[in-house]
């Protein structure tokens, strides 16, 4: 039962930390696309 929650913790911090790598990705890309936004506007 122990190792269980042990376990299932570790899991879960797993997940959070991915999570908050894809939050990253997700913003490095908003930033991307409003950049490229940007240089469209100015291009036009």
């Amino acid at each position: 039962g122990t190792k269980l929650v042990e376990n299932a913790g570790s899991t879960m911090n797993e997940v959070v930390t991915s999570v908050q790598r894809v939050t990253d990705i997700i913003s490095e890309i908003s930033a991307a696309s409003q950049e490229q936004t940007s240089g469209i506007s100015q291009v036009n």
